[in-house]
């Protein structure tokens, strides 16, 4: 698997699946087939097609510490478009299953497909990835589902289109033990939404919409890396603003607020 995601990370494809994909590393067996055509006067006509099978395989992302495991399936790619996959494994101490299947293509034309990933998480392994603090914790499992659009690169090379992921979740089974009102027992269902968009440039907006709460968060990239901006937070169910200065602003109104419990978390 390492060998092929270098060869992928080298090639057209590359572009389509976005600069993550740069990050990834990877081990377990693959088998590989490629389909070339390239009319020599007609380069710009060429037709490439992957199909690649997975077994038991192990991918690891930058930067991210837990890597997906015993990842097994298919995916085929065509030009430089991911069209097909159907892949199971494990990731964040639950099952993981990835989908692929093509989609409307864009308004300029580009071939286009929908990648849909759902899953099970554990507490355990989620903790490490959210950075919570210490007073912050969490308990049992929950469901969740990632969507996002991958759309043909219009040119070879490392892609900087603009991009959305949508991550789903009930929570139902997942106890959060935060002051009111974001703490929850596992027994009750509360709806996440968080779109993360992408400008293809240097910055990140994340809407975040957890039962009445809203957030929007704005980051920018720099030379160090990522890097907080600004944001916005409201907890009566009306979207959230983003200031016109750096740093955060709390706004609207709520029925109660204890502050010693949320100083406590520090």
């Amino acid at each position: 698997l390492g060998h092929a995601l270098k060869f992928l990370q080298g090639s057209p494809i590359s572009a389509a699946l976005g600069e993550q994909f740069q990050k990834l590393s990877g081990q377990g067996a693959t088998t590989t087939k490629v389909q070339l055509r390239l009319p020599l006067k007609h380069l710009a006509n060429r037709r490439i097609t992957v199909q690649t099978q997975l077994d038991d395989a192990t991918v690891t992302a930058e930067g991210v510490s837990a890597p997906v495991t015993a990842l097994s399936g298919s995916l085929t790619v065509r030009q430089s478009l991911p069209e097909l996959a159907s892949l199971h494994g494990q990731w964040l101490g639950g099952p993981l299953d990835v989908v692929i299947q093509p989609a409307a293509a864009s308004d300029d034309g580009r071939q286009a497909a929908l990648l849909t990933a759902k899953g099970r998480a554990d507490a355990d392994s989620i903790t490490p990835l959210l950075h919570l603090p210490s007073g912050a914790k969490i308990s049992g499992a929950t469901d969740w589902q990632m969507t996002t659009r991958l759309e043909a690169s219009p040119e070879p090379g490392p892609s900087h289109q603009p991009r959305k992921y949508v991550i789903d979740s009930d929570l139902a089974g997942l106890g959060i033990e935060l002051p009111y009102p974001l703490g929850k027992p596992q027994t009750e269902s509360r709806p996440l939404r968080v779109e993360l968009e992408y400008d293809g440039e240097s910055s990140l907006l994340t809407r975040a919409a957890f039962g009445d709460v809203r957030a929007l968060v704005r980051m920018q990239q720099t030379d160090d890396g990522w890097e907080f901006d600004r944001g916005g937070a409201r907890a009566d169910a009306i979207a959230a603003a983003l200031p016109g200065h750096r740093g955060l602003r709390i706004e609207g109104s709520i029925d109660r607020l204890e502050l010693d419990d949320w100083f406590a978390l520090r």
